[in-house]
């Protein structure tokens, strides 16, 4: 009797798992470290392929998907993952551009989105919600919607536009780091 108590208490106090697909490795590991801090334990996934292995290995309790995965859309990425017997019960929280037009439809398919970039109480809330059963978007507005979508689309175009020298940078350091001199 007790061996079946403390396994139910080990149960309740393990961290649930989060699995993060996010095209930008930056945006990633500060997706990571928000929900570390929540205490939530994080696994990573870089493409569409490795949201699709990871989900039915780890079986996380919620996948959080960027919509601009390389080599297959987030889109994509979902609607495989509920077609999979084995994955197609776990809640998915697509990750969309601030461009993107947030009344997208919720529902028992997708669960909700989460426009980017998101302040970590924003995700924290999405997050505690959802592995509540809490489904949808978050219960109360941005206090100003002007000021608060103004903010995003300032903040959409900087990493666009530095996003595009870093990846020149990055490109050209793999290239010398495998150059032999």
């Amino acid at each position: 009797m007790d061996l079946v108590q403390n396994h139910n208490q080990r149960e309740t106090t393990m961290p649930k798992k989060i699995l993060i697909a996010e095209s930008s490795r930056t945006e990633a590991l500060r997706t990571r470290l928000i929900l570390e801090r929540a205490e939530l334990k994080v696994v990573m996934a870089q493409n569409g392929k490795e949201v699709l292995e990871q989900a039915a290995e780890q079986q996380p309790e919620l996948i959080l998907l960027d919509t601009l995965l390389p080599g297959m859309s987030g889109f994509e990425v979902c609607g495989r993952l509920l077609l999979d017997p084995k994955t197609n019960h776990i809640p998915v929280v697509m990750m969309i551009p601030a461009e993107t037009p947030v009344d997208m439809p919720s529902g028992s398919e997708l669960d909700c989105f989460l426009p980017k970039p998101f302040e970590p109480s924003v995700l924290v809330q999405r997050v505690q919600g959802m592995l509540n059963g809490n489904h949808g978007s978050p219960s109360a507005p941005p206090a100003n919607e002007s000021v608060h979508r103004a903010r995003n689309d300032f903040l959409a175009n900087m990493r666009h536009e530095l996003r595009r020298p870093l990846h020149e940078i990055f490109g050209l350091t793999d290239l010398l780091l495998g150059t032999v001199l």
